[in-house]
């Protein structure tokens, strides 16, 4: 039997319906990679390692001193309490007038500073006296050079200077030796 354009409609109709029932619009989803799971236990243990290992290295670096050691038994302790002095019978035992050796040093410190500054002015004076006499010296030589490369001119010495005058020597005759007879010209031998 031929289907009529309406029942062909609803067929249509019924398997898009189907089909878009079982295909849902896609939604990503998260999944997790088996390795994933090993990745963060690892990173997991490292951090705790790493956060130990920081802890121990504060620790180590606080200072704790040791106990201060006793040198004596428990019973010398009093014993040696006792013997501590106090100020007024410091004051009876030792003499008020101790000389230091600071008083004395000053002293010599300042007698020392003193010859030293004269010192120090004495070569200073010396110094400027030798930069002086530099100075000077360098001014004279200045001087010399410019007047040694100023131009001048040489004049003539006006001295007279007798000029000798030479005689002249009498005219000589040129004489001519006769080594040939001199034939006339008109005879003929």
């Amino acid at each position: 039997m031929p289907l009529i354009g309406s029942d062909r409609d609803k067929r249509r109709d019924a398997t898009i319906s189907s089909v878009q029932k079982q295909y849902k619009p896609c939604i990503p989803q998260p999944f997790n990679m088996p390795g994933d799971i090993f990745r963060k236990k690892a990173q997991d243990k490292f951090s705790q390692q790493l956060q130990e290992q920081q802890q121990k290295i504060r620790r180590d670096a606080e200072f704790r001193a040791n106990p201060v050691p006793s040198f004596y038994p428990p019973t010398y302790a009093k014993q040696i309490k006792d013997l501590e002095m106090t100020s007024d019978q410091l004051d009876q035992c030792c003499p008020n007038h101790i000389r230091l050796a600071t008083e004395s040093r000053a002293q010599e410190r300042a007698q020392y500073e003193e010859y030293k500054r004269r010192k120090q002015e004495e070569l200073d004076f010396l110094k400027q006296i030798e930069e002086d006499q530099r100075h000077q010296l360098e001014q004279e030589e200045i001087r010399l050079e410019r007047k040694a490369s100023e131009f001048k001119a040489n004049p003539f010495n006006n001295v007279q200077t007798e000029i000798q005058r030479v005689e002249p020597k009498p005219v000589t005759q040129a004489i001519t030796p006769v080594v040939l007879k001199r034939v006339p010209s008109g005879k003929k031998k």
